[in-house]
């Protein structure tokens, strides 16, 4: 399964236009008040992670965080907002954005499998699965 051309086209869009309301300028208050709860450490994956302030928040709970994240452009502001100077490395369909405690793969979260990214301990999805198409859920 992939992103169609068309769901592709429209969240790249809705990032070049600055239509992305459903970015918190915090974390997310859910996740602050229940991370004792679901993990102290371990990998955690954040899919459609857009720029998410909630990333660099896992990252310094002690979480190995590793978004996944079809705009370019989302990723390069979450790098910046962080004050993190990435590597980046070609990775198949993906590049991935790290620096210590936090990778990036920018691409389509459909392509992303176990023999690229590996496993993970938990997954943080504040919205991502109701920014899909009902079809694709």
């Amino acid at each position: 399964m992939t992103l169609s051309l068309e769901d592709r086209e429209a969240w790249l869009a809705r990032w070049r236009e600055g239509r992305t309301r459903f970015h918190l300028d915090q974390v997310h208050p859910a996740l602050m008040r229940y991370i004792g709860q679901l993990m102290s450490s371990g990998r955690i994956l954040v899919p459609l992670c857009g720029k998410s302030l909630d990333l660099g928040w896992l990252k310094d709970h002690g979480c190995h965080v590793v978004g996944v994240e079809l705009a370019e452009q989302a990723v390069s502001e979450l790098f910046e907002q962080l004050e993190l100077e990435p590597t980046r490395t070609p990775a198949g369909a993906f590049e991935i954005w790290e620096s210590p405690g936090l990778s990036v793969y920018v691409g389509d979260m459909f392509e992303l499998t176990t023999d690229i990214a590996g496993t993970f301990d938990a997954v943080w999805d504040r919205a991502a699965l109701i920014a899909l198409n009902p079809a694709d859920r």
